[in-house]
Order: structure tokens, then C-alpha cells, then sequence
């Protein structure tokens, strides 16, 4: 049986630092039981020169 999850991927700030926050829900019987997340510091530059988001 598959368990549904769903990830998301936001932008926002904390103390004057650009953070990207990702999220990732389990979902069951159309509510979430279980959610993972984690944050990491937009960096400057990136070795494609190209931005994160």
C-alpha cells in the first residue's frame, strides 16, 4: 500500500540570513502523521552562478 508524502521547498529569513526550509509530510487517511524538515542558508554564489530558488 503506498504512503502518500509530500515535500515542499520555501524561502524565507531568519535573523537577516536568506534561508531555503524543506519540509516533508507523510500523509494517511488525508491528514499528515508524520513531518520531517530542515534549513540551509542560501549561499551567496554557486559554482553554476546560478541562484537557488
Amino acid at each position: 500500500m503506498a504512503r502518500p508524502r509530500v515535500f515542499t521547498l520555501s524561502e524565507g529569513e531568519r535573523g537577516g540570513v536568506a534561508y531555503g526550509f524543506y519540509d516533508l509530510f507523510r500523509v494517511e487517511g488525508g491528514a499528515i502523521v508524520e513531518h520531517w524538515d530542515s534549513r540551509r542558508a542560501v549561499p551567496a554564489s554557486t559554482m553554476s552562478g546560478l541562484e537557488i530558488f
